[in-house]
């Protein structure tokens, strides 16, 4: 059965990969590992505009992005969705979900 061209670089990568199961990596081996997984994906669209800001947490800054198509300049109101990435607060962050917000702005 053929696999879908965007899904074959991931496959390729977890076949590369010294085969240790995901839950004996620890927190620092996860996150290498899917950073390297949403890095094949590649830089998403370039038609997207982005502004990097820093929200007001409990706790402190949360970095935040703002994603816009470049196509509607700034003066025209657009739909709005808040993407909250999961990973259970130990992997993923901002830049290895920045290729699907772009996709996510461009669509």
């Amino acid at each position: 059965m053929p696999v879908d061209a965007q899904l074959q670089p991931i496959l390729d990568l977890i076949a590369a990969s010294e085969s240790v199961p995901p839950m004996e990596l620890g927190p620092v081996g996860l996150r290498q590992m899917f950073d390297a997984m949403c890095g094949a994906f590649g830089p998403g669209p370039a038609g997207v505009d982005t502004l990097d800001v820093a929200l007001v947490g409990r706790d402190g800054p949360i970095r935040s992005r703002l994603y816009r198509p470049s196509s509607l300049g700034a003066a025209v109101a657009a739909p709005t969705l808040l993407y909250l990435h999961g990973g259970g607060f130990v992997i993923g962050s901002i830049d290895t979900h920045d290729t699907l917000c772009r996709s996510l702005a461009e669509a």
